[in-house]
């Protein structure tokens, strides 16, 4: 599974010395990282000028098996003269960004958070996560600071972004989805992104196929993280952000435009709201009944396969899969199986439903 350095407190400067308490855990927050690996704590100007007094000795920090948390302190670090510092944790000295593809998925993420100059001011609630994908897009994320597992990148996610990348660099023998994206078009060419979280998925979509329009979508509570990264993305496409409840019903602008493609990534982990997910999925069906959905998910108990008895029940078939196998070290060596994050792209092959299903039956 992939792991994600994570820094449970903002970083704080004291006197030339900066003091971060980071973490390597699982996407959910529910177990640490089992081995014994460095950590390297790297401080760069914002500016991404060297501190030319950096001791690298000084820069590094033992994670041991059975650790929940480690402090990183870093000493004599020169004036700021009113820049702000940018510090990065990884498992690898010169790292500042990660690669992801199907073949390569990240077994630890590295972490970067931007740190005031001036010791009076606050820092930043949001860490930054930088990659780059096997056709040559860097992009960079935030996600919030601390322990709650909300508002933060998923594994599935990771595996979307890498399964979406691999989509763009296909030139023969392309699946129907491959096709729909690379669409030349832009008149009528819209995707949608529900339980969009950062925005990681639906930001590397509208940078991939920047001739579609991207609408990202999520609950109130996530609208503060995703406008965040809509503001700062250097996506090459249009995006949109809009609130969707799926127990709710649509709103206007989302409920009667038709749509190539849904995305939907880790959204089936809390088996109470998969009826209303799909109902909602239904109903998007409705306006568009050729609509490709592209779902990503992490089997994480049994419950969660209500979500693919609903879709058979509804009438949507499964026409491609792809199991995007997740690094971990300790599995390898142990002789057990890699997890999986499994990737779906399901078409409505009927327009026949059975009576009384709907978006709200369904929930």
């Amino acid at each position: 599974m992939v792991h994600y350095i994570r820094f449970l407190k903002k970083p704080k400067l004291e006197f030339h010395t900066l003091h971060a308490l980071v973490t390597i855990t699982t996407d959910l927050g529910e177990a640490f990282y089992s081995g014994d690996i460095t950590l390297y704590a790297h401080v760069t100007r914002k500016g991404k000028r060297e501190i030319p007094s950096w001791d690298p000795v000084r820069s590094k920090v033992l994670w041991i098996s059975g650790m929940r948390n480690v402090w990183i302190k870093i000493a004599g670090l020169p004036p700021s003269n009113g820049e702000d510092f940018q510090l990065t944790v990884a498992t690898d000295c010169t790292q500042t960004r990660n690669q992801i593809s199907l073949k390569n998925m990240p077994e630890i993420m590295t972490a970067q958070v931007e740190v005031p100059g001036n010791r009076d001011l606050s820092t930043t609630s949001f860490l930054t996560r930088r990659y780059s994908t096997e056709s040559g897009v860097h992009m960079h994320i935030c996600e919030e600071i601390g322990e709650s597992i909300a508002r933060h990148v998923w594994d599935a996610g990771i595996a979307m972004v890498a399964f979406l990348d691999s989509v763009v660099l296909q030139k023969q023998n392309m699946t129907a989805l491959a096709q729909t994206l690379q669409q030349t078009h832009s008149s009528g060419s819209n995707v949608l992104e529900l339980g969009s979280g950062c925005g990681i998925v639906g930001l590397q979509a509208a940078n991939l196929f920047p001739q579609h329009e991207v609408v990202l979508t999520d609950l109130p509570q996530a609208m503060e993280i995703l406008t965040h990264n809509a503001n700062l993305s250097s996506s090459r496409g249009k995006t949109e952000i809009a609130i969707v409840d799926w127990s709710e019903q649509l709103p206007r602008p989302v409920q009667q435009r038709p749509f190539d493609i849904i995305l939907v990534s880790d959204c089936t982990y809390n088996s109470d709201s998969i009826p209303a997910l799909v109902g909602t999925l239904y109903m998007l069906s409705e306006v568009s009944p050729s609509v490709l959905i592209v779902v990503s998910t992490k089997r994480r108990h049994e419950s969660e396969k209500i979500f693919f008895e609903l879709m058979d029940k509804t009438s949507f078939e499964s026409i491609e899969h792809i199991a995007v196998a997740l690094p971990d070290q300790t599995r390898v060596v142990a002789g057990q199986k890699l997890e999986n994050v499994d990737i779906h792209v399901f078409k409505r092959i009927s327009a026949l439903v059975p009576a009384k299903l709907s978006q709200r039956s369904l929930a």
